[in-house]
């Protein structure tokens, strides 16, 4: 077996690894968790699950599938504990 279908082989393999990574995430610059936000797309007939990177919170952006505009949402507080622990 020469070197060129091999390396075509590896070069698919790395390819769906990185799909599976995450999102539009690239192997060499990998996006960590705490630097993305994962939404779903708004649009009813899309519904599709997006990571979007942090710096984008609050800002209008478009879904590369249904191209629909979407303001990502902002961090969300931590809810105040209530007095009771959770309990009726």
């Amino acid at each position: 077996m020469s070197d060129k279908p091999r390396l075509l082989m590896r070069r698919r393999w790395q390819r769906r690894q990185a799909r599976f990574r995450g999102g539009f995430a690239t192997m060499s610059h990998p996006m960590d968790h705490q630097s993305t936000v994962i939404t779903i797309c708004p649009n009813l007939k899309c519904k599709k699950v997006l990571r979007v990177p942090a710096q984008f919170r609050g800002q209008v952006v478009k879904c590369h599938y249904c191209s629909i505009n979407f303001r990502v949402p902002l961090a969300r507080k931590d809810p105040a504990p209530s007095g009771n622990g959770g309990k009726k």
